[in-house]
């Protein structure tokens, strides 16, 4: 789904060298289609090239055979835009189930019956309800994918079982997960799956197992999982990796080295993350920079004074998509800041607002105050 998304996101940007790229690696029409879309647009916008642009939207016609058209061929290529309209439209849908927006997802889904399109609508729901600790109905959801993607609905499970504090069952989900990944080939797909899966495992095990030893075992796994997406240039895992080997080094005590880490990984998260990972990674990033603050002084209270005000963004961000139990945690946090500098009255204001939304909106117990990102 993410590699259909990324070839359509770069086709939408007339960036027709990573569409082809994608499409050199894979077979799937709708990524080849995309890096046809691309060439055409590039053609078409490029002065004297319009004879390019034709060839290039016959091509698009050809490959786009699993989406049907709207209209008949000969009509000035309406049938090749119908399909790529369809086609963006699955793009769009992935999309949004990544960033976490299920009313988009929903809202393209009640339109196109496509199973693409249904399956983004059914992550995007069943996500948005594992973070605000909805357990009933992120099982409906994550049920409701399986009929579409067996194995996405089993790591959403898996992470499921992680929130709930279950880490026997998410373990074992994990292991599902990585033991069918072993039967396949090197597809890319199969390969951002593994590498998920492993990411998600090393944080359940680092969660439930902070032992020292762990924590060394968990950088040598997140290691593999980095050196791996680079290979395949899956830069957006390689950066979340980059962001877990941070949060270990930070409870590691390498602080100074998580910081630097963090620096370097941030603008591609805050660059080409959802609303969540945005949060996370301003939240990781706020807890190096007062690891690494002055031990005392008028420096040290400026430095904390900052970071309790950069909080407010990733205040906003967790609750764009209702991740209760970590906006939970920041209120926590920030109170903690503003009480050690002496503000008492921001320090009331961020306890009074933590207690009002535990008060409306209860969650069930989950470890999500231990997550490490």
């Amino acid at each position: 789904m993410y590699q259909v998304a990324s070839g359509l996101a770069a086709a939408w940007r007339g960036d027709d060298s990573l569409a082809t790229a994608l499409a050199s690696r894979h077979q799937d029409p709708q990524i080849k289609a995309a890096a046809h879309a691309a060439a055409a647009t590039r053609a078409l916008y490029a002065c004297g090239k319009r004879a390019g642009g034709g060839v290039a939207r016959r091509r698009l016609a050809g490959d786009c055979t699993r989406v049907p058209a709207s209209g008949p061929a000969d009509q000035g290529g309406c049938a090749c835009c119908s399909r790529y309209q369809s086609a963006l439209c699955i793009g769009l849908a992935a999309a949004a189930a990544w960033r976490g927006d299920d009313s988009l997802a929903a809202a393209l889904a009640s339109r196109h019956q496509d199973p693409q399109i249904k399956a983004a609508a059914h992550a995007a729901a069943a996500t948005r309800a594992l973070y605000a600790c909805k357990w009933e109905e992120a099982e409906q959801s994550i049920n409701q994918l399986a009929s579409y993607e067996r194995w996405e609905s089993q790591l959403l499970k898996a992470e499921m079982y992680f929130l709930k504090g279950d880490a026997t069952e998410s373990l074992g989900a994990l292991h599902d997960i990585l033991d069918y990944c072993k039967t396949e080939d090197d597809s890319l797909h199969f390969v951002s799956l593994k590498l998920r899966a492993m990411i998600l495992q090393s944080q359940v095990e680092e969660t439930f197992d902070g032992a020292h030893s762990m924590n060394n075992s968990n950088i040598i796994v997140l290691n593999e999982v980095l050196s791996t997406a680079t290979k395949y240039n899956l830069h957006y895992i390689a950066a979340t990796a980059e962001m877990h080997i941070a949060n270990v080094q930070l409870h590691m005590g390498c602080v100074r080295s998580a910081l630097d880490l963090v620096r370097r990984v941030l603008p591609t998260i805050m660059a080409h993350g959802g609303a969540y990972d945005m949060a996370r990674g301003l939240l990781l990033y706020t807890k190096c920079r007062v690891s690494t603050a002055p031990g005392g002084g008028e420096a040290r209270a400026q430095a904390l004074l900052a970071c309790a005000g950069a909080l407010e963004a990733v205040k906003r961000n967790f609750l764009k998509v209702s991740a209760q139990g970590r906006l939970l945690e920041t209120l926590y946090f920030q109170a903690q800041l503003y009480n050690e500098i002496g503000n008492v009255s921001a320090r009331n204001q961020c306890a009074w607002m933590y207690r009002q939304l535990e008060t409306q909106n209860p969650i069930e117990h989950s470890n999500s105050m231990l997550m490490l990102y």
